[in-house]
């Protein structure tokens, strides 16, 4: 996790580029800000992966597939680079889905409590490590 964050901090970090799926959950993995976390079973569909994502105060899991136990409340679905801007871009979900950059099902407060979990650290000045 330590290194996750620290390489996100740089200075030269340009979130741009593509994204892969697992990068995208290693990332959430990474940032995910777990004493806030509520309880949440959530389905992100990355082009043609799937990863569940549960969530509990101080829990974070993800597994590769869609969930065995019981279907994800949440499902959000899109481009990989597309998924990464609802999760850490500053345009709240329901602008997100409308523009049609991700697919969304759920319930919308819950989906953005959820996305509100995550942000990437600020950047340190150019120059420090």
């Amino acid at each position: 996790r330590a290194l996750a964050a620290w390489a996100a901090r740089q200075p030269r970090h340009d979130p741009a580029p593509f994204i892969s799926p697992t990068a995208l959950m290693l990332s959430m993995r990474v940032t995910c800000a777990r004493a806030r976390a509520g309880t949440h079973l959530v389905e992100m569909r990355a082009g043609e992966e799937i990863f569940t994502i549960a969530t509990a105060p101080g829990s974070y899991g993800v597994t590769r597939g869609p969930g065995r136990t019981a279907p994800a409340g949440l499902v959000f679905a899109g481009g990989t680079n597309a998924l990464a801007a609802a999760v850490y871009g500053a345009q709240p979900l329901a602008e997100v889905a409308a523009a049609g950059m991700i697919a969304f099902r759920g319930d919308a407060a819950e989906g953005q409590g959820f996305l509100d979990l995550f942000a990437l650290p600020p950047p340190q000045p150019a120059g420090s490590t």
